[in-house]
C-alpha cells in the first residue's frame, strides 16, 4: 500500500523552556519518549496514515518546539487540536544559522493532548548532523536537488513534493512551477519559464495532452481505454460492481489516474500511473464523489458532497488537511471547475429547479450566482473557448441543444449536438487546449466528438449499453 503522505524519515527535537525547563529529549519519528518530570512530554508517537505526531503537553509550561530540517527545502510545520482540523498555531521563527523551524506554544487551559504535524523530510544528502545527540545518516542522493532523495522517489513511484513533481529523480522542476522538466517537454511548454507550463487534460491516460475515449464496465469491474498516442486498447482490472468510476489525476504527474470510490465502505481506491496503488476511507454511502484540484497543486484532491446538508468534505492534497464546506442542499448537482482562473475548482452546485449556479469562488471566497438553464438541463462545464477558465454551459436533451456561456467574452454559443438519449461527455478530445463538444450513445457505445480544432466530427465506436463513459455529465 502507498501512503503519499508519509515521510520516510524524519527528527524531531522538542527542547522545553521556562520554569521547568530541564533540557532536551531528542528521538526518530515514531520511537516514543520516555516520559520524565512533569515538564516532559509525555510522549512522542508518530501515525503514518495521518502523517501528524500526537504529544501531549502540560499546562503552565511554555514549549519551545525545534523542528531540525538539515538541508531539506519548503519544510512546514502545524500544531493542531486533538480534532485534527482547529490549527493551534503554525510555525513562527526559521533559524536559518541552525536551519531549524521554532514553535513556541503553551497549553490556555487544561493539559491536551495536540497533534503535530511536519511537512519535509529529514534525510540528509550527505555527512551527518548533529542534535542532542549524534545521530549518522547514510548519504541520499538526490540527483534533482528537489529535497527528496532517490530512493524515495523511486520506491514510490509518481512521489509529489513541494518542490518537484514526477516519479523521476533525474527530473528537475527547474523553474519551480510544480511540473517537472521531462513533463514540460512531453507537453511543449518552457521547462525554464515559470509562466509556461501544461493545463492538466482531464481523461488523459496515457500523457499525450488529449483526453482519451473510455469506459467502466461496472459489471467486470473493468476499464477500456482507447488511448490516443499510440491508438491502443488498454484494459484495465479495478473495481466491482458497487463502485463508481472516479478517474483523475491523483498524482500530479499529468496522467488520469484509474480509480473507483465505493460508496457502501466510503473507500477510495486508485491506481497510481506510475505504479503503485492506495486505499483511502473518506465518505460515506449516502455521500457523493467530488474530486477535483481544490488547493492548486495540480493533484486532484479526494472529496465528497452529503446532500442533505449540503456539505463538502474535502482531503486537500498539498497540506492534507481537511477544508469543510457548507455548500448546496438536497436535489443539487456538483459540478467543481475552476471559474474565476485561480488554477483551483470552486465547489460549484447547480439547481435544476431553476437553472442556478451557485459558485463558491476559491480567489475572492465570494458568492457567484449564475441562471443558466433549467430543470430539464443538465449542467456541462467546461473549457470550450481555451482561455484555461471553466465556462458555464447546459445541455439540453430533449432538443440536443447545447448553451455555452463563453468567459473570454461572455457571449453565448447554441449548437445542436445530440438527442434525448445521449449522455454529454465534453472534453479536450483533439488536444487543443479547448475542450469538445461530444455525446455518448448508451444504446450503441458510440462516441460523437464535434473536434474544435478542426470543426470535423470523430466517432468511435467504444463501449455498449452496460458501461459508462468515463467523463460524463448526469
Amino acid at each position: 500500500m502507498r501512503y503519499p503522505q508519509t515521510p520516510p524519515l524524519r527528527v524531531l527535537c522538542l527542547v522545553l523552556v521556562g520554569l521547568y525547563a530541564l533540557g532536551s529529549q531528542c528521538g526518530i519519528a515514531a520511537i516514543p519518549v520516555t516520559p520524565g518530570a512533569a515538564s516532559t512530554p509525555g510522549f512522542i508517537a508518530y501515525d503514518t496514515q495521518q502523517d501528524w505526531y500526537s504529544i501531549a503537553f502540560e499546562t503552565g509550561i511554555v514549549y519551545t518546539i525545534a523542528i531540525d530540517n538539515g538541508s531539506i527545502r519548503d519544510t512546514e510545520a502545524t500544531l493542531f487540536a486533538p480534532d485534527g482540523v482547529t490549527v493551534l498555531t503554525n510555525l513562527t521563527t526559521v533559524d536559518t544559522d541552525t536551519r531549524r523551524l521554532l514553535f513556541t506554544w503553551s497549553p490556555a487551559a487544561a493539559p491536551v493532548t495536540a497533534l503535530l504535524r511536519v511537512r519535509g523530510f529529514a534525510e540528509f544528502t550527505t555527512g551527518t548532523y548533529s542534535l542532542a545527540v549524534n545521530w549518522d545518516y547514510r548519504p541520499a542522493p538526490d540527483s534533482d536537488q528537489d529535497g527528496v532523495p532517490d530512493w524515495v522517489e523511486t520506491d514510490t513511484g509518481n512521489w509529489v513534493s513541494y518542490v518537484n513533481t514526477g516519479s523521476d529523480p533525474h527530473a528537475p522542476d527547474s523553474d519551480g512551477d510544480f511540473w517537472n522538466d521531462w513533463a514540460e517537454t512531453r507537453r511543449g511548454t518552457d521547462p525554464n519559464n515559470p509562466l509556461s507550463y501544461p493545463f492538466a487534460t482531464r481523461q488523459d491516460f496515457d500523457g499525450d495532452g488529449k483526453a482519451d475515449i473510455a469506459v467502466y464496465w461496472p459489471q467486470a469491474g473493468q476499464w477500456y481505454i482507447l488511448q490516443s498516442a499510440q491508438n491502443t486498447t488498454r484494459i484495465v482490472d479495478w473495481g466491482w460492481s458497487d463502485t463508481q468510476p472516479v478517474a483523475a489525476d491523483f498524482d500530479g504527474d499529468g496522467i488520469t489516474d484509474i480509480a473507483v470510490y465505493w460508496p457502501q465502505g466510503g473507500n477510495w481506491y486508485i491506481q497510481y500511473s506510475g505504479g503503485g496503488n492506495t486505499i483511502m476511507n473518506w465518505g460515506w454511502q449516502a455521500a457523493r464523489p467530488a474530486p477535483a484540484d481544490y488547493d492548486g497543486d495540480h493533484m486532484a484532491d479526494i472529496a465528497v458532497f452529503y446532500d442533505v446538508d449540503g456539505s463538502w468534505y474535502i482531503r486537500l492534497s498539498h497540506t492534507q488537511s481537511v477544508a469543510v464546506y457548507q455548500w448546496g442542499w438536497g436535489g443539487t448537482t456538483t459540478v467543481p471547475a475552476d471559474f474565476d482562473a485561480d488554477g483551483r475548482a470552486d465547489p460549484t452546485i447547480f439547481w435544476p429547479e431553476n437553472g442556478t449556479w451557485y459558485i463558491r469562488q476559491s480567489e475572492s471566497q465570494s458568492l457567484r450566482t449564475v441562471q443558466w438553464g433549467w430543470s430539464a438541463s443538465i449542467a456541462v462545464p467546461a473549457d470550450y473557448d481555451g482561455d484555461h477558465i471553466a465556462d458555464i454551459a447546459v445541455y439540453w436533451p430533449t432538443v440536443g441543444n447545447w448553451y455555452i456561456l463563453r468567459s473570454s467574452d461572455q457571449q453565448i454559443t447554441e449548437i445542436n449536438w445530440g438527442w434525448n438519449a445521449a449522455i454529454p461527455v465534453p472534453n479536450d478530445y483533439d488536444g487543443d487546449g479547448q475542450d469538445d463538444i461530444a455525446v455518448f450513445d448508451p444504446a450503441t457505445g458510440a462516441w460523437y466528438i464535434r473536434q474544435s480544432s478542426t470543426g470535423q466530427v470523430l466517432v468511435r465506436n467504444w463501449g455498449w449499453p452496460d458501461t459508462l463513459p468515463i467523463g460524463a455529465f448526469y
